[in-house]
């Protein structure tokens, strides 16, 4: 393949969530012609939040939305350990890694989230189409819709999740099947005094971590009692029922949470694909190549880890199959390390054993994330 003049590479971005909008305001920024398109016709209609991680803010930075995300959000520095009881037992400190004008990190709903990053896109100039559903991707480029006409691009960045039917027909295998269990997603009212991120248990084993993510609300991630482990497809609990029975501030929120919407499950197993994550011109990011547990914020963090790679490959220049190439071989390790650390954080959640060490693997995970992709 011939090498591309950047300036009149034509990339389309199939999904418009995190990882699309990222990669293709990072696309933009690195000179590419971007379209996007997305199946859903309109935002999401229940809200949860996004932990954005010291790596993650800094890489937000590199792709321009830095600052946009700590102005729609509640920076804050560190996560409280509580006991069964309410009482901290210890702190987890975050490292600035986003320079001396920004915090450690911060939380953010989704939706403002989003919208950041698809007000960014847009500026850069990405195209945004909305209502289409791909019903077909080819390795020459070509995309095919359900209700229009098919188009042809020099690259498409596959954002579609792992669950997506376009990821098994590209890479040959069956949408994963994830028998596991489901971690429960939620906003709620912001207790007084509620400043940092907290990791808190029940006396059943339930385990609850809430973030900040505005000066009225928090965002609420739980993991079930082992013994009790939902599935994505069960019926979602009330807020006000998930936060019962914790105590010292995760009980004064559970009282004070409100039973306007249901939470939000989600699986949260790890899932990095073991196929190549390209063919021709289709590059898989995102979810599509390596769903990951939702802990220390990395789900995200890797996908906009993705989309800072992408940029920086396009605004290099070279062929489609060596930025490709070159892609795969800097994340694919990297991603498998998270996550194998991610997955042992999870596993604490819902298989508590007594010799897992929680600091040491978020040691162990903030020295590999420290460094740039």
């Amino acid at each position: 393949m011939d090498p591309f003049v950047k300036a009149s590479l034509h990339v389309g971005v199939v999904g418009g969530g995190v990882a699309g909008l990222a990669c293709a305001l990072a696309a933009a920024r690195g000179g590419a012609r971007v379209q996007v398109f997305e199946e859903r016709p309109e935002h999401m209609q229940v809200d949860t939040h996004v932990e954005v991680v010291p790596s993650m803010l800094r890489d937000l930075v590199r792709i321009g939305v830095g600052d946009a995300c700590v102005r729609a959000g509640f920076p804050f520095r560190r996560t409280n350990v509580l006991d069964q009881a309410g009482r901290k037992l210890f702190a987890i400190e975050a490292e600035a890694l986003a320079g001396p004008r920004l915090p450690a990190t911060l939380g953010i709903t989704r939706s403002s989230f989003h919208e950041g990053l698809r007000e960014a896109a847009v500026a850069a100039g990405c195209q945004m189409n909305r209502g289409l559903r791909v019903t077909d991707v080819g390795a020459d480029g070509s995309i095919e819709f359900a209700r229009s006409a098919p188009v042809r691009a020099d690259l498409v960045v596959l954002a579609c999740g792992s669950e997506s039917p376009l990821r098994a027909r590209v890479f040959g295998a069956s949408p994963p099947v994830r028998p596991g269990p489901a971690w429960s997603y939620f906003l709620a009212s912001r207790p007084v005094g509620l400043d940092e991120a907290v990791l808190a248990s029940a006396r059943d084993g339930r385990k609850a971590h809430v973030v900040p993510v505005s000066s009225s609300q928090v965002g609420v991630r739980m993991a079930p009692a082992p013994h009790q482990l939902p599935h994505a497809s069960a019926p979602a609990a009330w807020p006000g029922e998930l936060l019962a029975g914790f105590a010292g501030v995760l009980g004064a929120l559970g009282d004070g949470a409100r039973n306007e919407t249901r939470a939000v499950l989600r699986d949260a197993h790890a899932d990095v694909a073991a196929a190549d994550w390209h063919r021709g011109a289709l590059l898989a990011v995102g979810d599509c190549a390596h769903r990951l547990p939702p802990h220390f914020g990395q789900s995200a963090a890797q996908a906009i880890e993705d989309a800072v790679v992408l940029g920086e490959l396009l605004e290099r220049g070279g062929s489609v199959d060596e930025l490709s190439a070159a892609f795969v071989r800097r994340r694919r390790d990297r991603v498998a390390e998270v996550a194998a650390l991610t997955t042992l954080a999870a596993r604490w959640d819902t298989e508590p054993e007594p010799a897992t060490d929680l600091p040491a693997i978020t040691r162990a995970l903030a020295r590999l994330v420290h460094q740039p992709a």
